[in-house]
């Protein structure tokens, strides 16, 4: 699904800077999620290239506090924050309106794996034999469901 349409990024990010600024660019990731309601996960691939277009266009004034950068609406930047402020709303509606796309089957594996305690864990005899049952369950399973989608 495809969140943003051409230049609603960076007018999302005005948005979000008009609200609190300045800010740091991973702050700025985490107020979009916020605000599309977790549907999108913002990554710096996407984010700072859009900061980086809205520095070269004098909309934002890049800033260092504390050793950190941090960005900051520029005048010319508050003069198109209102106009922002409405863009970032229709998209966080129109994408909270979407219906939720179905989990792939790598994102769901990717969130078990991650949310496992202790992944490097060496496992005793005993342990690893549960393990490997259980995994011979879980695989046999997912063949299972993807045979009844391949008919």
């Amino acid at each position: 699904m495809r969140i943003f349409r051409n230049g609603e990024l960076q007018r999302a990010i005005i948005g979000v800077l008009a609200e609190d600024e300045p800010a740091n660019g991973y702050s700025i990731m985490h107020r979009l999620a916020d605000k599309l309601g977790g549907r999108w996960q913002p990554s710096p691939g996407s984010v700072y290239p859009a900061l980086l277009g809205l520095e070269d266009a004098g909309i934002v004034d890049v800033l260092e506090v504390a050793g950190a950068k941090v960005y900051a609406l520029s005048s010319h930047g508050r003069e198109l924050a209102v106009l922002a402020e409405a863009a970032l709303e229709e998209i966080s509606e129109r994408v909270r309106s979407q219906a939720e796309p179905a989990p792939s089957l790598g994102a769901f594996l990717d969130r078990f794996v991650a949310s496992l305690p202790g992944r490097q864990l060496r496992l005793e005899v005993g342990e690893r034999e549960q393990v490997e049952f259980l995994f011979r369950d879980f695989e046999k399973a997912l063949h299972e469901i993807m045979n009844k989608r391949s008919k």
